[in-house]
C-alpha cells in the first residue's frame, strides 16, 4: 500500500519571490550573454592580417603581411610578429611597421607590414622555431 504524501510549501512568501527574482535575473544574464556572443561573432575582426610571408637569412627573420581595415573608420592598428616554438610559446615578439611608413589604414584599405626578428639564437632558429606569425594586437582607431 502506498501512502498519500502531501508536500507543503513552508517557505515564506518573501523568500519565494526572492527566489523567483533570482532565477529571472540569471535567465536574463544568460540571454544577454548569448546575444552579445552572436553580435561579436557577426562583426568579426575589424582589422585582419592575410598573405603572411617570411624570409630567413642567417639569424635574421623577416616577416611581411597584408593588413586590411574592414571597418568604416580609419584605423592605426598595433601589429606584431612572433616567432613561436612547437608548443606555441613565443621565442621572440616584435612590433611590425608599415612598409610605406604610414600606420593609418583608411576604411577597406590594405597596407603591407614588415617585421624583422634578429634576436633568435642559432639554437632557437635551428631547433625550436616552428612558426612565424603576424597578428593585430590592438585595432586602434586613429587619433584626430
Amino acid at each position: 500500500m502506498i501512502a498519500d504524501v502531501t508536500i507543503l510549501d513552508t517557505a515564506p512568501p518573501a523568500r519565494r519571490s526572492l527566489s523567483v527574482a533570482m532565477y529571472a535575473l540569471c535567465a536574463l544574464g544568460v540571454a544577454v550573454a548569448l546575444v552579445l556572443t552572436v553580435i561579436e561573432a557577426a562583426n568579426g575582426q575589424p582589422v585582419r592580417v592575410t598573405d603572411v610571408t617570411d624570409d630567413k637569412v642567417g639569424r635574421v627573420v623577416s616577416i611581411e603581411a597584408n593588413v586590411t581595415n574592414h571597418t568604416d573608420v580609419e584605423r592605426c592598428p598595433d601589429v606584431r610578429a612572433a616567432a613561436r616554438d612547437a608548443e606555441s610559446r613565443d621565442l621572440a615578439e616584435v612590433t611590425a611597421r608599415p612598409i610605406n611608413g604610414d600606420s593609418r589604414i583608411a576604411p577597406n584599405e590594405t597596407v603591407r607590414y614588415r617585421a624583422v626578428i634578429d634576436s633568435l639564437t642559432r639554437e632557437e632558429r635551428a631547433e625550436k622555431l616552428d612558426e612565424l606569425t603576424m597578428f593585430v594586437y590592438e585595432p586602434h582607431r586613429c587619433e584626430p
